[in-house]
This record gives C-alpha cells, sequence and structure tokens, in this order.
C-alpha cells in the first residue's frame, strides 16, 4: 500500500490551494514559500502544526513580528507583499482580526515603521533611449535572438516570457499585422490569461518590422529566439544581456512595456476617441489585465502621459496616505 501523505503536509497543501485561487504560477510558487517559512516558525516555536487554529492570539502576533524581523534587505514593497500573503494565510486560519490590514500592531507602519508608494518608479523607454540600446546591442553583438525579443517587447508590448515563447506565433502575428487585426497572444501569458491586441498605428509599423526580423532569426535557431533547453536559463540569460546595453531595474525591459501602453492609450483617445475610463480599460486589456484595473494600470504604466495631459493629478506621499486614521494621532 503506497504511503499516504501526511496531515500536516495535506494541511499544508489545502492552504496553499485556498490562499492562491485563480494566481498566476510565479505568485503560487513565492506564496509557497512564504507559507512554508510561516510553516516553520511555528514548528520552531513549539506548537502543533495540525492545529495551527489552536495557537493563541498573543502568540500568533509575536510569530508574525519574528517572521517581519528575519526579512532584513528586502525593500519595503516586497514586505508589504510578503505581508498581504500572511494576512491570507491567518484568515484561513480564522485569525480574521489579526488578518485585519488596520490591525492597532500588525499594520504595515506598525510593523515595519515606515511606508511605501505604490507609485512605479520606472519610466518609459523612449524612442532615442531605444534606438541607443539598439545601437549598443548590435556593437557589443549580442545574440540576434535577444535583439529580436527586445525589439517584440517594445512594439508589441509582451512581457519578457510571452516573448522567449512567441516563436510559435510568429507566423500568424506578422498575417494579422498586415491585414490589420488583433494579434493572439497566447504563449507565456501570466495566469493562462489569453489576450488579443489592437495594435496603435504607431506600435504598427515597428511590429511589422520586428516580426519578420524574429522570423528570420528563429528559423536559423530551430524555432527558438533563444538557444536554451529550458525557459529559466533563457530568461536569465536575456535579462543578462540585457543589463550590459544598460536595460537594468529601474530602467528594465519592462519599461519597453511602459513606452507601448502609452502609445497605445494616446491612440485611444486620440484617434479612437474613446472617453478616459474606456480607454484605461483598453489598455489594461491589451496589456493582459482585467479592464477593471484601469485605473491602477494606467497610472502605473501611462503616468508621465496622464499628468502632463492633465489626466492625473499626482498623489500625496505615501507616508500620509497609508497611516490608518486610528493611529494617525499616534504618529503625530
Amino acid at each position: 500500500m503506497a504511503n499516504r501523505p501526511s496531515k500536516t503536509r495535506r494541511e499544508r497543501k489545502a492552504l496553499l490551494n485556498a490562499v492562491t485561487a485563480s494566481k498566476a504560477s510565479r505568485t503560487k510558487v513565492n506564496y509557497a514559500h512564504w507559507t512554508n517559512r510561516l510553516w516553520n516558525l511555528l514548528k520552531e516555536r513549539g506548537h502543533d502544526l495540525r492545529f495551527p487554529e489552536k495557537v493563541p492570539e498573543t502568540e500568533m502576533i509575536a510569530i508574525v513580528k519574528i517572521y517581519v524581523s528575519r526579512l532584513e534587505g528586502l525593500s519595503v514593497r516586497s514586505i508589504h507583499n510578503q505581508l498581504a500573503a500572511i494576512r491570507k494565510v491567518l484568515a484561513h486560519w480564522g485569525f480574521s482580526r489579526l488578518a485585519s490590514p488596520t490591525h492597532p500592531v500588525l499594520n504595515n507602519l506598525a510593523l515595519l515603521g515606515k511606508t511605501a508608494s505604490r507609485v512605479s518608479t520606472r519610466r518609459p523607454c523612449n524612442d532615442l533611449r531605444f534606438n541607443e540600446i539598439m545601437l549598443q546591442a548590435e556593437t557589443l553583438r549580442l545574440p540576434q535572438g535577444v535583439i529580436a525579443i527586445i525589439g517584440l517587447q517594445r512594439y508589441l508590448g509582451l512581457r519578457a516570457t510571452e516573448a522567449l515563447m512567441s516563436a510559435n506565433s510568429l507566423a500568424t502575428w506578422l498575417h494579422r499585422a498586415r491585414t490589420n487585426q488583433p494579434l493572439h497572444i497566447i504563449y507565456g501569458v501570466k495566469g493562462g490569461r489569453q489576450r488579443f491586441v489592437n495594435l496603435a498605428p504607431d506600435n504598427r509599423e515597428g511590429a511589422l518590422i520586428w516580426i519578420e526580423r524574429a522570423q528570420r532569426v528563429a528559423k536559423k535557431q530551430h524555432n527558438r529566439l533563444m538557444v536554451n533547453d529550458r525557459l529559466k536559463y533563457a530568461d536569465n540569460r536575456y535579462h543578462e544581456h540585457c543589463r550590459k546595453v544598460g536595460l537594468a531595474n529601474p530602467a528594465g525591459p519592462h519599461t519597453l512595456r511602459y513606452r507601448w501602453a502609452t502609445a497605445q492609450l494616446d491612440h485611444y483617445l486620440n484617434t479612437a476617441k474613446l472617453s478616459l475610463r474606456e480607454a484605461k480599460a483598453a489598455v489594461a486589456l491589451d496589456l493582459g489585465h482585467g479592464e477593471g484595473r484601469g485605473n491602477e494600470i494606467c497610472a502605473r504604466y501611462c503616468r508621465e502621459y496622464l499628468i502632463k495631459n492633465g489626466l492625473l493629478v499626482p498623489r500625496k506621499p505615501a507616508t500620509e496616505l497609508a497611516i490608518p486614521m486610528h493611529l494617525k494621532n499616534e504618529v503625530d
């Protein structure tokens, strides 16, 4: 008879499934690491892992504080993401009061002593900067596949993984771009969410050039843009090459998507004559996010464009916004 997994192992799996429902695969991997750290802390403190819901509240508060104290070296926003996952775990275990983001002891401000803005530090990669990157890439003789991927990210608004896995779609994209049809993004999408992308005229001309170039590279490399057996290695190698030409955080390859999104928003507002709300929703869908996140996505990707055209009022500093009202007097 095959050995059945222990109750603790089954509990961990059930917990992970509960808190990561409908989330992308990479998010699930992160949540698995974070929840395992919490399980290990419970074990260190001598608690029965089969019944985490029986841990006293005061003890659970102490455990969360220890968890945060071991996150030295991470940015405030990274710690916020982990705390959001921990709150989901606490809610699943029945600690609904402790799971509240405004808990007097376990809120972000109380735990870290500071807050962080959700406003992106990235800025769109303008055309002049893009041309400089391409010139430098040719001078350094970077692999042609890397150069093609950079071009695809700029003119098709693809994520790095989507561009790396795009070889099988290039022929279809080329036909659709020539006939002014939406492009179907299938491979490498986040959370398995396929999408159709309507290219703005400013992006379509460049898209045709770079799709054709990527096709020529893929034919020489057995239908691959990066000659690596595994996607993870190809992704790491791609970002290594990007850093050589100055595409590194906060001005990494993702800023190419910011520039693409800005051109899309400008097209929807000024050519398609959509309302601001409709244009934001359309851009969010083009980027692979839900239409309900239009305001949030455009405030991140198209922030400079919106402010320049008087369509967005800059937010106050995060330190003024993130403090819960019941703690405001204590901080002052």
